[in-house]
Order: C-alpha cells, then structure tokens, then sequence
C-alpha cells in the first residue's frame, strides 16, 4: 500500500491459513458521517477544482450578460366594486370565492388583451427601441420564413411583441393583502418604467371595457326577454277581458298586493246579488209588518189611534153628544135644536166610519203590495244567484287566466326595472381596481445578480463535485476501510498500519510508538495464525506499486529480530528495490546479481 495516500496498510498471507476460513466477517461501526468525511477528504482536490470552475464560469457568464433593469408598479385589486349608486351591478359578489376571484384577477393581469392594449398605447410594434431594448429584433420574427405578404410580417411581428412581453412580464401578488406588484425588465431602464407604468392602466381599461360589454349584452338580451314578455303580458291581459265579457264577469273593483297579484275582485252580479238580498229582506220584514197590522182590527190598531182625522172626528163627536145631552135636559128629542144636533152625531159617526174603513183598506193593500214585493224580490235574488253560480263555476279559469296575467306582469316589471338599473350602472364607469404606486425608473441592474449568480454556481459545483466523487468512490475499487478485507478478499485481516510522516527506523526504535505496536500486532497476529508459531518463511507482495510492501517487510523484520529471532530480509524488487534505504547502505548488487 502507498503511505502517502491510504489511512491504513493490511498485511495478509497470499494463501489462507488453516482456521481462518469460517472466520466471521466483523459489522461496519464506522459512523456515515465519518465516512462521508474520509471520503471528502480523500477527494478534495477534485472537489475544489470543480466547485471553482462552475463558479468561475458562473463569473464569466455573469459578466458576459447584458444588464437588465426591473421597474415595478403596484395596484389594488378590490373584491367588491365601489358603489356610486345603490344599484346593483351584474357582477355577483360572493366572498366565500376570494381565492378563485384573486386568482382569476392574476390570471387576467397577463392575459393578450392587456397585452395588445400596452402595446397599441406605446406604440411597441413599430418601435426600434423595444427591439433593441430585449436584443432582437423585427426580422427575427419572420427569419427563414420566405414568400410572405405585409400583413402576415406585421402579424409575425405582433406576435413577437406579444411573447416578449409575456416572457418579461412579472405578477407579484403581495401576501395577505389586496396589493399586486408589476415588474417588467428589460435593457432599457426608461421603457422599463413606462411598461410597468402603462400596464395597470391597461388592465384598469380592459376591466371596464368588458364590464361594459358584458353589460350592453345583458341589455340586449334583457331587451329581447322583455318585447317577449310584453307581448305576452298583452296576450293575457286580452284573455282575461275576452273571458269576463263571454262570461258576463264585470268587475267592480280589484284588488292588488304588493308582489303585483289580484287577490280580491268584486263584480256586479255579486254586487247586485247583495243588494237584492238586503232588499229581500226589507220587503220581507215589510211584510210581515203589514201582516201584522192586519190582523188587528177597530179602533186600537196604531193607524186609527195615530191618525189626526180619527182624533178631530172623536173630539167633533165627543162636543156634539155633550150639547145633544144638555139639550135633552131641557127638550123632547124631537126638538129641532135635538134633532139637528142629533144628525150631526150620525154624520160625525158616518165619517168616523168610513175612516176607519179607509184605514183598513189600506193595511189591506198595504200588505199585498209588500207580499208582491216580496215575491218579486225572491225572484231576482233566485236569478242573481243563478247567474253568480255560473261566475263562480267560471271563475276557477278566470282566475287561472288572471294569476297568468298578473305573473307574465310581475315577470315584466321586474325585467324593466333590471333593465334601467343595468343601464345606469352601466354608465357610472367604475373600476375596482386603483393604481397605488407608479414604477420609477431603475438606476441598478437586477440582472444579472452576480452574487445570486455565485451562489447558484456553488451550489451546482457542489452537486457536480458531489456526483462526481461518488462516481470516483465507486469506480475505485481500493480498499479504505480495514473491516472490508474479510468482506472483499475472502481473507483473514492480520493487522493494519497507520500512515507516518516521520523517519520509519526511528519509530520502530521506540517499542511504545503507535507504529512498532501496530507491527508488532501484525507479527502476533502471524504466531497465531498456525499451529507451530510464526511461519519460517514469509513473502509479502503487492498488486500495484507503492502499496507499502518494503516500508512493512522491514518493520515485521526489525520486531522479530527484536524479539531474539534470527531473520534474513530479502528485497526482491526487480523494478524499485528500497530496502537499502532503511539502512541507508549502497545498491551495489540487486537480487537479479
């Protein structure tokens, strides 16, 4: 083994020795992380001269880039639109979807409408210093393309605008928060700063036109429901009169809530029903009055005691039979005077009479004319019931017809006034979305970042160095750690060498230096490796040079010889022979002499 490079140097038979065969092979205790050590330090020139040239041709690469300058903007994005009115806008708002309506607000920030109206306000497609501003240029577009019309080159070079600037766009949402940040980079810190200036201003333009556009659409499709719907409304309000007149509904009054439905109507037929009715009931109360009052008869009925002709007859009568009396006591009845006062009694009576008999024919006819009204009102309250019946019987699809009317009405008035409300709010022009902050222009470069730059460098050094090494350690077949031997070989290991810097006689001059106890420990190990001690004759030989054969020949030599043994070293080294210089003799004669 070569001294100068492996941590240790077995020593072992060529051939195996007897008991050593079904020898356990020992466990790995080495910690990994030694291990990854060792190995580290094993490489570690390869290691640092790669790590320093992927830095130093990230430093190169650094410095052969052209300088980019990044200006930035800053916009506010809010969930729900300001209101100018207490209308209602057509967009929903809904905060349950913050996420997907932030999300979609990005995604739009850097969609081609934005994109054409940036380019169209500065007037990119046909500037030079937008070309040269990104290093390329209008050619690039069509480059290798032959044959082509003016309007497919400037369609190849709107395209070519377009990428650019979606490649060289930055959308920086600000965490927990309404605020967005727009970047734009490029060679030229003035262009820079107008895109990034002109970019929320084109978003804000784009929003509005589209909530416009969204909002003529709706009122043309509101418009074309609402023609339908008044037709229709038309339709069913001619049903409804064309229905009442065939059924001879006539309506007195209606009755409408506030969701615009007839709940009450009253027609003339249940009108005049009701007052037929209360008549009917009058005539009959009439009636039975009269009847009543024609069951009484004389002069106690309430005509006769109520009536002022009865009264003054009564009153005549009463004086005359006073003075008829006063004149029998004094004269014959025959007297003239008697006689005449006696004749105006009977006349007196006669009228009281006839009176009286007025007055019951006229309860007697008072009470047939009531019994006819009666009956004739019973017959009109009959017919108006028939007719009533019939309305109602009808009503069920009168009504039917009218819920018709009055829900193709509600329908319309509400579409209306969804109409009017759209096309104001469609004319107010406000945008959620304010610019907070304006892009100045840059004076430093934000690219290239050469110490980002570094640190990228080093960190991929270090993974090519990390791969690299390992590819090595595996490829390597040497041997570094002493508990391998058994594993790999099929070999007992009889010991192991520490590497030293310092003169090797010296060492093994010193019986209690780590490196004479190490020999010393391979020569114990070689005693008891046979049944009668220490073998007579030992060879130890190497598969590539400056493995340490000579340096450990000569060191398992000098401990026997220390140990009262007698011992003949023999270098048999043709190509590099080295134990002359142990003992710092001349090379006079080789092996071969």
């Amino acid at each position: 083994m070569n001294n100068a490079n492996p941590s240790f140097q077995p020593a072992g038979p060529i051939n195996p020795y007897q008991g050593f065969d079904d020898m356990p092979v020992g466990g790995d205790e080495t910690p990994v992380l030694l291990k990854l050590w060792h190995i580290l330090l094993r490489w570690r020139w390869v290691t640092i001269g790669i790590i320093a040239a992927v830095m130093l041709l990230g430093l190169i690469i650094s410095l052969l880039l052209a300088s980019e300058f990044t200006a930035t903007s800053r916009i506010e994005i809010e969930r729900d639109q300001k209101q100018i009115t207490k209308l209602q806008g057509l967009e929903a708002n809904d905060n349950s979807e913050d996420i997907e309506f932030y999300a979609t607000q990005y995604a739009l920030l850097g969609a081609r409408p934005v994109i054409d109206r940036v380019a169209n306000e500065l007037n990119l497609y046909d500037s030079e210093a937008f070309f040269e501003a990104h290093g390329i240029a209008r050619e690039d577009a069509y480059e290798g393309k032959e044959n082509l019309t003016d309007e497919q080159r400037e369609s190849l070079v709107e395209e070519l605008v377009v990428e650019t600037l979606t490649d060289n766009i930055i959308i920086d949402p600000v965490r927990t928060s309404r605020l967005v940040d727009i970047g734009y980079s490029s060679r030229s810190p003035e262009l820079s700063a107008a895109i990034a200036n002109m970019w929320p201003e084109a978003f804000i333009r784009v929003t509005m036109d589209r909530q416009i556009e969204s909002t003529a659409e709706a009122r043309k499709i509101l418009e074309e429901r609402l023609n339908g719907l008044r037709q229709r409304v038309e339709e069913t309000e001619r049903d409804v009169i064309t229905f009442a007149s065939e059924q001879d509904i006539i309506n007195l009054d209606r009755v409408i809530d506030d969701r615009g439905r007839t709940v009450d109507s009253r027609t003339l037929t249940a009108n005049n029903l009701a007052s037929l009715n209360a008549a009917l009931n009058s005539a009959r109360n009439s009636r039975i009055k009269a009847e009543a009052r024609l069951t009484s008869q004389g002069e106690n009925t309430s005509e006769a005691i109520n009536s002022a002709t009865l009264a003054t007859l009564r009153e005549r009568e009463a004086d005359l039979e006073a003075s008829y009396a006063q004149v029998l006591t004094r004269f014959e009845p025959e007297y003239p005077q008697a006689v005449a006062i006696k004749q105006q009694i009977d006349t007196i009576k006669n009228s009281i009479a006839r009176e009286g008999a007025r007055i019951e024919q006229a309860r007697r006819q008072e009470f047939r004319e009531a019994r006819e009204n009666e009956a004739t009102l019973s017959v009109q309250v009959d017919e108006a019931k028939e007719r009533l019946d019939r309305q109602q019987r009808a009503s069920i699809q009168y009504a039917v017809l009218q819920r018709e009317r009055d829900t193709n009405r509600q329908l319309y008035d509400a579409l209306l006034q969804r109409y009017k409300e759209i096309g104001v709010s469609g004319t107010v022009g406000i945008s959620n979305i304010s610019k907070v902050e304006t892009a100045a222009v840059p004076f430093d470069p934000s690219f290239p970042n050469l110490p980002l730059n570094l640190a990228i460098s080093l960190l991929l050094g270090g993974l090519i160095a990390a791969g690299v090494v390992f590819a090595l350690e595996h490829i390597d077949e040497g041997i570094r750690d002493p508990n391998e031997v058994p594993a790999l070989l099929q070999v007992p290991l009889l010991g192991y060498t520490p590497v030293v810097e310092d003169d090797l006689v010296e060492l093994l001059r010193d019986p209690k230096s780590e490196y004479y106890e190490a020999n010393f420990s391979v020569q114990s190990n070689l005693a008891f490796s046979t049944n009668h001690g220490f073998p007579r004759s030992l060879t130890f030989a190497s598969t590539q040079p400056n493995e340490g054969k000579s340096s450990l020949s000569f060191s398992v030599a000098t401990v026997l010889g220390r140990l009262g043994k007698s011992v003949l070293y023999v270098d048999g080294d043709l190509r590099s022979p080295s134990a002359h210089e142990f003992i710092n003799a001349a090379n006079r004669s080789g092996f071969s002499n």
